[in-house]
């Protein structure tokens, strides 16, 4: 016999003890001969709900003594009208020991199960009755076939499960004047745990307060029901529209993921315009939010195979901890419609292959702190449309391996 406790997630089995629970002589050796004749025991689950294997172990010696009390039962009749269902009787039988002796033995105490009254005209009375051995341990089981329960439609009352297990309290379509079931699991097409996740692995949907949703009962058990699903009607359904071609999942709040098999796309999408659109046909992704977008993360790699843009309607701020190196293929262009400042903490190289050009249509300011020296390989030439002042604190030397011409045009 086996039974399963899914608030523990225990499973429970045993094996029936086959034992001769208060059987008289008789009743017992029947019962050890009707072992043998099946060589393979039935398996069946426990109809009550147990909670551990000790309450299995004894519901199945309760069981197995009703199940096998009627192993040995008389019928008589008597004219005894105070026997009555439940009444103990004693039985003797009379042996013919030899001619004209006769020996009385007890053949045990015998409870009354069952019983007749039969009454006529007069003083006429008669019962028949149906006795077993008062030893048993429990009384036969009635023979009551038990109610197999089928698909129920049901109103979800509440999904606030005191334990926290994602069960929900119903209310099936007959019940009424408050009536309403104890705490149900809910199927899902996948859930369980795993190895790195205890609970909650899988899909994780608990039907809200006031869905309705369709019973199953496990074995057909009407004290076993769980949630199937839950169903939509004619208020709450609007379908996949004609070709159905739209899939959607949509939380209470309106957070939806929406799959459109026409246009080829996938659209997350929360109450606040928060979005993230792909759409397949174009081959683009789009990330769209009313706010802030905050990528957190070890390493970030950005790969494009042509262009990339950047567009930023205010302000632009890049820090970088330690190192910085911009690598560029070809052409660069920077555009500054305002100031620039650049400040440079230690050293400054520049190296140019090819030629540079400076163009400043304003002041130029040039201070340094400490020494200047420039190097030219080849020919200077320095141009002033205006007036030039050379000024020096200290000394002022001009060197030249030749000449060193001043000359007024």
């Amino acid at each position: 016999m086996f039974s399963y406790h899914s608030g523990a997630d225990r499973e429970m089995q045993r094996m029936t003890p086959d034992l001769a629970y208060g059987h008289d002589k008789l009743a017992g050796e029947a019962f050890r001969a009707s072992l043998g004749m099946f060589s393979k025991p039935a398996r069946q689950h426990a109809l009550p709900r147990v909670s551990n294997e000790t309450e299995l172990i004894n519901y199945m010696g309760r069981k197995q003594a009703a199940e096998t009390a009627e192993t040995h039962y008389i019928t008589a009749e008597s004219q005894v009208p105070i026997l009555r269902v439940g009444s103990v009787i004693s039985l003797y039988s009379s042996f013919l020991e030899r001619v004209g002796d006769l020996s009385e033995e007890s053949l045990g105490n015998f409870i009354i199960i069952e019983i007749t009254h039969e009454v006529s005209q007069g003083s006429y009375y008669k019962n028949r009755f149906k006795a077993i051995p008062a030893t048993i341990k429990a009384l036969p089981s009635p023979k009551v076939r038990m109610p197999l329960a089928e698909t129920q439609m049901a109103t979800v009352l509440s999904n606030a499960d005191p334990q926290g297990k994602g069960r929900v309290r119903v209310r099936m379509n007959w019940q009424t004047d408050g009536m309403q079931t104890g705490w149900v699991r809910v199927m899902t097409p996948d859930g369980g745990s795993s190895k790195d996740v205890r609970s909650n692995r899988g899909f994780v949907f608990i039907p809200e307060v006031g869905d309705q949703v369709l019973l199953g009962f496990r074995h057909g058990d009407p004290a076993r029901p769980y949630v199937m699903g839950s169903l939509f009607n004619g208020t709450t359904g609007s379908g996949g529209f004609a070709a159905n071609h739209k899939k959607s999942l949509t939380t209470r709040s309106g957070s939806t993921v929406t799959f459109d098999d026409t246009a080829h796309t996938i659209l997350l999408q929360t109450t606040r315009a928060n979005k993230i659109f792909i759409d397949e046909l174009n081959g683009t992704i789009t990330i769209s939010s009313a706010e802030e977008v905050n990528v957190n993360t070890k390493n970030v790699n950005i790969n494009a195979s042509e262009n990339m843009n950047v567009n930023v309607g205010k302000n632009f701020t890049m820090q970088v901890g330690e190192q910085s190196s911009v690598s560029i293929g070809k052409d660069s262009s920077l555009s500054i419609n305002g100031s620039s400042v650049l400040s440079i903490m230690e050293n400054v190289k520049s190296t140019i292959s090819g030629d540079q050009t400076t163009d400043i249509y304003g002041n130029m300011n040039l201070s340094v702190m400490k020494s200047v020296k420039t190097k030219i390989s080849e020919d200077s030439t320095y141009e002033s449309y205006g007036v030039t002042t050379i000024t020096s604190q200290d000394n002022l030397y001009l060197k030249s391996s030749t000449n060193v011409d001043i000359a007024k045009e």
